[in-house]
């Protein structure tokens, strides 16, 4: 997530970096975004406590968090948020350890790595056909502004988490430990869970589209649930998921990149259901205010 930070180029101090950036917005939009994304678990890439050693704009980031993590659920903290938004605790925040804050790599083999979370992400994904350093990897390489492109590596990879606030963790390979990430933490949640269980334990992945009635289902059921953040978000993945169960190609192709406000635009629009799934066509909708009319 952006927020209304000034990326003014480089600074090693946090003092300097929050007064250009004028740290109560910044503070409001990292708050904004944790009562909106309401996430469970936070990690810092920089630490929050070595001012003036790392670049000035991470280490502000990780000092805002330590604010924002306990302003997000405190319903006296810009209230007008809340006409839109509910106060919201994540259940744990943790700095993710490099060797950069050793002074080198062979200081941080040296170092007692007892106290921090040991976690393993070298893991293969089968479904991928690619292991998390990989995919991290092409994500790198999109972050073309700076040439950070990478091949990446496989095997065994050990990442260290120190915990900085929240309920500390039995299990050191479960970041959510304690954290009922199921359908049932949505109130009325268990039988969508249910439903969406028996859905996976059917799949034909020779014919998905066979799972689309029972998707759109669980489309309407979801709808009936309470809980208006997890309702918007999980339909739209069902949305989603429907469409790609029932190969359905929309697309709009407009006859020119740009027109003035009022001219004519002609779009080429096409819609094609490739499953034996009936469907209608109901409506097609244009931003009218900016272009008009749509042919």
């Amino acid at each position: 997530f952006f927020s209304r930070a000034n990326d003014f180029g480089y600074s090693k101090m946090p003092d300097e970096t929050l007064e250009i950036w004028e740290k109560g917005k910044v503070l409001q939009d990292m708050v904004w975004v944790i009562r909106r994304f309401r996430p469970d678990v936070i990690i810092n890439r920089f630490d929050h406590r070595s001012p003036g050693t790392t670049h000035g704009h991470h280490t502000s980031s990780a000092m805002l968090t330590q604010e924002a993590w306990d302003l997000a659920a405190d319903a006296k903290y810009e209230t007008k948020q809340l006409d839109y938004v509910k106060t919201w605790q994540p259940k744990r925040l943790l700095f993710n350890v490099s060797w950069w804050f050793f002074g080198g790599r062979e200081n941080f083999e040296k170092a007692d790595k007892s106290k921090y979370i040991n976690l393993q992400t070298g893991v293969y994904n089968p479904l991928l056909g690619k292991s998390n350093q990989e995919i991290a990897a092409l994500s790198r390489s999109k972050h073309r502004s700076q040439g950070f492109g990478s091949t990446g590596q496989r095997g065994d990879d050990m990442e260290y988490l120190e915990l900085i606030k929240g309920d500390d963790l039995k299990d050191k390979q479960n970041l959510f430990e304690g954290i009922d990430t199921t359908w049932n933490r949505v109130k009325g949640g268990k039988p969508v869970g249910d439903a969406i269980a028996l859905i996976l334990k059917n799949f034909d992945f020779k014919n998905p589209s066979a799972s689309v009635p029972a998707l759109a289902d669980v489309y309407v059921m979801i709808g009936k649930l309470e809980d208006n953040h997890w309702v918007a978000i999980k339909q739209e993945e069902v949305k989603n998921i429907i469409a790609a169960c029932s190969g359905l190609y929309l697309e709009a192709v407009a006859e020119h990149q740009a027109v003035t406000p009022g001219s004519p635009l002609k779009v080429k629009w096409e819609a094609i259901n490739r499953s034996a799934i009936p469907m209608a066509l109901e409506s097609i909708s244009g931003q009218k205010d900016i272009a008009a009319p749509l042919d």
